[in-house]
């Protein structure tokens, strides 16, 4: 017993002072001359709720229905959530500033039981537009910002889907497109 008791201090004091004996120690790893790092920081774009577009290279196009050359300055297509906004900048020095879109809405379908409980009894199915779809294009001045002309789909407006317009006279606008549940194709084209 006391063969073990002296083994057991003489072996286990010097790990419970300061470690290993010497002849157990074990080697230290080799230290690297050079130590490169590289740190990659990536930050996710902002969800954008507002767009503004630079005008591109115009092109020319015909309208079959006036037979006029044009200059077709923006022709996209867009998907509108949450009433998000496009801002397009147009110098108008020679009219018109001729504007169309082609609006398709989300649709709604629904089946409606009719006639329950007689021998006519079917089934009606309805599809329409989202009634919180819509889509309004501005145009306004600007300097002042006032509404020089506006139209659009659902809302306050129709539920014409294809609509087109002008503005006749010369001046600094800014079309401003917005909607909500749609994807619009949009035209913006000035006199040629």
């Amino acid at each position: 017993m006391v063969l073990v008791a002296a083994s057991a201090y003489f072996i286990g004091m010097p790990l419970v002072k300061g470690g290993l004996p010497p002849s157990m120690q074990p080697s230290a790893p080799p230290i690297p001359s050079t130590v490169m790092t590289t740190v990659i920081t990536t930050v996710p774009p902002p969800i954008p709720t507002l767009r503004e577009t630079t005008v591109p290279t115009a092109v020319i196009t015909r309208d079959d229905r006036f037979e006029e050359t044009y200059l077709e300055l923006f022709n996209r297509n867009l998907t509108y959530k949450f009433g998000q906004k496009e801002l397009f900048p147009v110098d108008l020095t020679r009219p018109p500033l001729f504007i169309k879109f082609n609006v398709i809405p989300v649709m709604v379908n629904k089946s409606k039981l009719a006639d329950i409980g007689l021998s006519t009894e079917h089934t009606v199915y309805a599809v329409y537009p989202d009634p919180n779809s819509w889509f309004e294009v501005k145009v306004l001045d600007a300097v002042s910002g006032t509404v020089v002309d506006a139209r659009g789909f659902n809302k306050e407006y129709n539920q014409y889907t294809k609509q087109e317009f002008m503005v006749r006279e010369k001046g600094n606008y800014t079309v401003e497109m917005s909607g909500n549940g749609v994807t619009v194709n949009t035209q913006i084209l000035t006199g040629d």
